[in-house]
């Protein structure tokens, strides 16, 4: 299932009277421009936001920190790492300069995805988070803690709703398998070459 800003605006729209929200955050991320967006519209609603962590990876983290009090699972996924772009989004023909504002842009969304984060958790942590995204890190709930993304521990009390959820590819299972398709046509086109070749020789 899709959630975007439009979402979160539907469901604002539909509870203007609540005084409170929470939000189960069980994703593997997505888009961060858009995610910026969710986290500005729930920080301008007017209401306490609580936000429950069970995978909270790579933009899902902005989501996460919207809540002000932001509560992790003990057994959460917490992947930080940098910005990228899905290579097979991209054009096939790109010249250097194409490259370059690429990149550009990249670094540009990479500072404004650190500088969300070290808003809520602390410009003392700027340097260490920098690392642990360079590395793509899982963090631990006592490491989402002691870096001040989460304020603290999901109860034993607090369970999971039951969500009926649609199979997705992930942007990495998806080039996994166009990777494995781009080999057979390769294989393909090597079988139909050799072909020819014989019928030359």
């Amino acid at each position: 299932p899709v959630f975007s800003s439009v979402t979160v605006r539907d469901f604002l729209d539909a509870h203007q009277d609540a005084t409170e929200i929470i939000l189960e955050v069980r994703s593997d991320g997505g888009s961060t421009s858009e995610a910026r967006i969710i986290y500005d519209m729930l920080k301008g609603c007017g209401k306490t936001i609580t936000t429950h962590g069970y995978k909270v990876n790579s933009s899902a983290m902005i989501l996460f920190l919207a809540g002000e009090q932001r509560l992790i699972s003990q057994n959460s996924d917490s992947i930080i790492h940098p910005v990228w772009v899905d290579a097979f989004g991209l054009p096939w023909q790109l010249e250097a300069e194409d490259l370059r504002l690429f990149a550009n842009e990249i670094e540009k969304e990479q500072v404004k995805l650190i500088d969300i984060y070290c808003s809520v958790i602390g410009e003392d942590n700027r340097v260490e988070v920098t690392q642990l995204m360079a590395q793509t890190t899982n963090l631990t709930c006592d490491e989402s803690i002691r870096l001040g993304f989460a304020t603290g521990k999901l109860g034993v009390a607090e369970k999971v709703e039951n969500s009926n959820r649609s199979v997705v590819y992930t942007n990495k299972m998806f080039a996994a398998a166009m990777h494995n398709k781009k080999k057979e046509m390769v294989k393909e086109e090597k079988s139909v070459l050799d072909n020819v070749l014989n019928t030359i020789n």
